[in-house]
């Protein structure tokens, strides 16, 4: 082992980039102030484990109470939330919970999912679960259900919704609790498929996010945009709205250009609409206004 360079530093561990047999690895060493013990040795057999699955860094051997493993250089997934685009946003975290479901279907739960900002680390190519200290044997493992409470957290959930992906609280702890009672592949796919964006609120969401300011468009028009004829379903959708101003639903009328509904009330939405240019006559918004989402 070759000179140490200091990466990070935990609660139980030291993290140093180093050379060992000829290549540059990241080696881990016990905390000099860790009452615990054996951690080291048990995260290195957790991960050659996990290996033959595809996930963690891959181990390299543990010797003298070092543990040496594949060097995972990225970035946080919570700071690379902040930045990143869309599309890759919805690659990382579906890369992420397609791991944790292989967690949960071989019984093992990894700690710190709930809050997994230096857990997960995002590279060029692939989100990398780290630190395996503290995985667990168990019957009824949580990381599926863990990283949908991450995922609803005030501060993720508003992150995602400014780059257009709507983490719906209400409809995400429904579809996890129903997964935890029932772990099936099916209620999998159900997560899925929510997070990714595939449910109509959240497509609905997404398309009103694409109406210019100074502009309107019509329940029927966003119906239309989605391919289906359910312009009440839009309405219902956007009445329930947790993302404005981010998702801006004052900005969708009636198809005859009336006002139509809003939840903060007519004042309200006529308010908003006039801040942002748009000429209002007898309950109707001026022609001009009016655009179709392409």
């Amino acid at each position: 082992m070759k000179r140490l360079v200091f990466i990070a530093k935990g609660k139980r561990g030291i993290v140093y980039k180093a050379r060992y047999k000829g290549r540059v690895c990241a080696v881990k060493l016990k905390h000099p102030k860790s009452q615990a013990t054996g951690n080291l040795e048990k995260e290195y057999k957790a991960l050659k484990l996990l290996n033959r699955y595809g996930i963690g860094p891959k181990a390299y051997g543990f010797e003298d109470g070092k543990l040496f493993m594949e060097l995972i250089e990225g970035e946080p997934i919570a700071r690379f939330i902040e930045h990143g685009e869309r599309e890759r946003l919805l690659d990382v975290i579906r890369d992420v919970l397609k791991q944790l479901r292989v967690l949960d279907k071989i019984g093992y739960n990894k700690m710190e999912l709930v809050n997994p900002y230096k857990h997960i680390i995002v590279t060029d190519n692939r989100a990398v679960l780290i630190d395996f200290e503290r995985i667990r044997s168990t019957k009824k493992p949580k990381n599926i259900t863990q990283f949908l409470t991450y995922l609803t957290k005030e501060k993720v959930s508003r992150n995602l919704a400014a780059k257009g992906i709507f983490i719906i609280k209400d409809k995400i702890r429904e579809l996890g609790k129903r997964y935890k009672a029932n772990p099936t592949e099916q209620n999998f796919r159900a997560i899925l498929d929510e997070v990714l964006q595939k449910g109509f609120q959240a497509r609905v969401y997404y398309a009103t996010m694409k109406i210019p300011r100074g502009k309107v468009t019509s329940y029927k028009g966003i119906a239309e945009y989605l391919g289906t004829k359910a312009y009440r379903a839009v309405g219902n959708a956007l009445n329930k709205n947790p993302f404005a101003p981010l998702v801006p639903c004052h900005r969708v009328v009636a198809n005859n250009l009336e006002l139509g509904g809003f939840s903060s009330g007519l004042a309200k939405k006529i308010k908003l609409l006039k801040g942002e240019g748009v000429r209002i006559k007898d309950g109707k918004v001026a022609k001009e206004h009016f655009v179709r989402l392409l």
